[in-house]
């Protein structure tokens, strides 16, 4: 609009007077000055963004000649205006802002690495109590007493019995002659008085099946019981004749030679197992040095096979020593191999008989007499079942029978005494680490101890038993 203002101001000076315009006012002519008008060349102006201008301004030649072109005014108002013309420094400031919020973002990550360490180090946190118990050695070579089911201080010992078999095939036997009577094993009873009755060898026991047995050895039958429970013993015989026909199954019988007596109905016998073995006729047989050895090795295996049977049915509590167990034979057969010839099987039937030792009671017998001042603390015996158990007169012992028992017992071993854990657990929770000697000084089985505590800033064990880990070092 200025420029077009000048251009008219122009053709108004070479016409002579004003020519009208729609955007100006009719003004009255006048005549011409004689004044020159130098027109300034002006240099062209660069475009700028588009802008709202007012022409609110007087076109009077007086005020167009001395007014000046307002300036262009953005549509921003002068607020924002001058917020956007300090623009460089709104970046400056963006910048700076940025360095202090990468510092607070440092600062809160550390803060939660350091709450996460801390969280996890009591989430991963130990208290561990190791207990070094009252050991000592001893060298072992002590006897002992002990009696049948003893209910007095004296130790009590019971009677464990299993039977069993073993048998061999033999290749190469021989034919011979046999004449063989029927063995077996019963229990004599004596219902008749409190008095013993002594039976001799060759005693003739009647069976149920009307043959005649007799015993092998000379016996004695303990007397009827306080309580009337008839007094019993165990014993072999063998049928007064040989022959298969006095193989029998279980049978009762009656002592032949008390017939016509009031005894005879008050003593009596019953099978423990079969009659076997009779026979009358040619069977397979083996050299006598042949059978000796098998019948050996068939014993060794059948009391070993026996002893681990034994082993399995001991209560819990209770003791058996390889020393105090006793094989019996019950009887030893010859038979040929059907459909196979030349071939013989020898068989034995035994019983193992031991003796039982409660081990707690054991165990504090060995302490009392092995330890000066002994008194009465509850103690163990880590390698009690490797020491030497030797019965003394073993041979005249009858295991079936006896009622009273004197052994020896040897070895290298160690009495430990043991720690009432439940109590110390007790006294140990919730208690600062500076505390736990002065507790371990008031139990006098414990040598020493250690405590453990993590995290390394925790001074106090748990609260609570099951949060802390007790360790006893028993050997």
């Amino acid at each position: 609009m200025v420029h077009n203002f000048f251009q008219d101001m122009v053709r108004m000076k070479k016409s002579g007077g004003l020519e009208p315009h729609a955007s100006m006012r009719i003004f009255p002519k006048v005549p011409p000055k004689e004044k020159t008008i130098e027109v300034e060349r002006v240099a062209p102006i660069k475009p700028t963004p588009p802008t709202r201008v007012t022409d609110n301004y007087s076109l009077s030649p007086k005020r167009a000649e001395n007014q000046t072109p307002p300036k262009p005014t953005t549509m921003l108002d002068p607020k924002h205006e001058a917020e956007f013309a300090s623009v460089y420094d709104i970046s400056k400031h963006h910048i700076d802002a940025n360095q202090g919020s990468s510092r607070g973002i440092w600062f809160l990550a550390l803060l939660c690495v350091l709450t996460l360490i801390f969280a996890l180090s009591w989430f991963f946190s130990e208290a561990k109590v190791t207990i070094n118990p009252k050991v000592l050695d001893v060298a072992l070579d002590k006897n002992f007493f002990s009696a049948k089911g003893a209910l007095t201080s004296d130790l009590a010992f019971d009677l464990i019995v299993v039977s069993g078999e073993a048998k061999r095939e033999v290749v190469g036997a021989e034919k011979r002659e046999v004449e063989e009577s029927a063995k077996g094993r019963v229990i004599i009873y004596n219902n008749y008085s409190s008095a013993t009755q002594r039976l001799d060898i060759n005693t003739r026991l009647e069976g149920s099946n009307g043959k005649i047995y007799k015993t092998e050895k000379q016996i004695v039958v303990p007397g009827k019981k306080s309580d009337g429970t008839p007094g019993s013993i165990e014993v072999n015989v063998y049928a007064s004749l040989p022959g298969e026909s006095y193989n029998s199954g279980p049978l009762d019988f009656t002592i032949f030679g008390f017939k016509g007596t009031p005894k005879y109905s008050k003593f009596y016998a019953r099978s423990k197992s079969d009659m076997a073995g009779g026979k009358v006729g040619t069977v397979n047989s083996v050299a006598p040095e042949v059978e000796t050895q098998i019948i050996n090795e068939l014993k060794t295996s059948l009391q070993e096979e026996l002893l681990q049977k034994a082993s399995g049915s001991i209560p819990a509590g209770f003791i058996l020593f390889h020393g105090a167990t006793s094989l019996s034979i019950d009887s030893q057969e010859i038979n040929p191999v059907p459909e196979k010839e030349g071939t013989a099987e020898i068989k034995i039937t035994g019983s193992l008989h031991g003796f039982l030792f409660d081990e707690a009671s054991l165990i504090e017998k060995i302490a009392a007499v092995s330890v000066e001042g002994y008194d009465g603390s509850e103690v163990m015996i880590p390698n009690l079942r490797d020491l030497n158990f030797t019965i003394y007169d073993q041979d005249a012992l009858s295991f079936k029978d006896t009622k009273n028992l004197t052994f020896n017992l040897s070895g290298e071993t160690k009495i430990v005494y043991k720690v009432d854990e439940n109590k110390l657990l007790a006294d140990l929770v919730g208690r600062s680490k500076k505390d736990i000697n002065q507790i371990l000084s008031d139990y006098p089985n414990v040598v020493s101890g250690n405590v453990t505590l993590k995290p390394f800033w925790r001074n106090s064990l748990p609260e609570k038993p099951k949060d802390v880990k007790l360790i006893i070092n028993y050997p």
